[in-house]
């Protein structure tokens, strides 16, 4: 049930910001999957017009992240395990790409900050079970290898790929052991993007493509 937004100007910046938010409550788990997203409440709490909050709808259906459907509205989108597979099939080339162009391109010390952020502080992050601020962190990380990636291209097909991994990766956190691993092998990659070694980038990608996997196999009852 795919069409084009059709709100312009100020509208379209309220569009953009509707997402925003809906996104990122889809990605925390605070709509979860098969939430029903009505177009009424969610006007009236952001303050815009209904057609606002029907183009939302229609950005986030392309972004597979809400189903609309014909005379029933909209929902939060629901995943199983095969979409799941199916999606990390796709994640690993694409991010191991955009990660290899990063190391290849970023300036001098683009990584340092980032790389504090995932340091020692970062283990208290875990320590308090604080999903959120880890999440948030990869996701920063993720927006600077895309920015230094520099392939405009590669951009939009990859957004959606992250969005969908986002949603999923708020839940796994919870998982056993998930973030101190997860840590582990994010503290390798930085190590990778500052050596500029690309071949590094694609071997611990790999890894966290297993993990994932393996992860996703075990805790399947519990996921979905």
């Amino acid at each position: 049930m795919h069409n084009r937004p059709t709100s312009s100007g100020q509208e379209t910046k309220n569009v953009a910001r509707v997402v925003g938010i809906l996104r990122e409550r889809i990605a925390s788990n605070e709509l979860p999957q098969g939430a029903k997203l009505r177009e009424r409440q969610l006007a009236d709490e952001f303050g815009v017009s209904r057609q606002v909050v029907r183009d939302a709808f229609v950005v986030l259906e392309l972004k597979r992240l809400v189903t609309r459907i014909e005379r029933r509205g909209a929902f939060v989108a629901k995943y199983d395990f095969q979409d799941v597979m199916d999606l990390f099939d796709i994640r690993e080339p694409l991010t191991t790409l955009t990660y290899q162009l990063a190391a290849r391109r970023a300036p001098e010390g683009a990584w340092d900050e980032i790389a504090e952020t995932f340091g020692a502080q970062m283990d208290a992050v875990i320590a308090a079970k604080d999903v959120r601020t880890y999440t948030d962190a990869i996701s920063r990380l993720d927006e600077m290898a895309s920015k230094y990636a520099k392939n405009h291209f590669l951009d939009p097909i990859l957004e959606p790929v992250i969005d969908l991994t986002q949603v999923l990766s708020r839940r796994m956190m919870f998982l056993p052991k998930r973030m101190e691993i997860g840590l582990s092998l994010n503290r390798r990659i930085l190590d990778a993007l500052r050596a500029r070694d690309e071949d590094a980038v694609r071997e611990v990608f790999s890894e966290m493509m297993v993990v994932s996997r393996d992860y996703l196999t075990k805790y399947r009852e519990l996921l979905f």
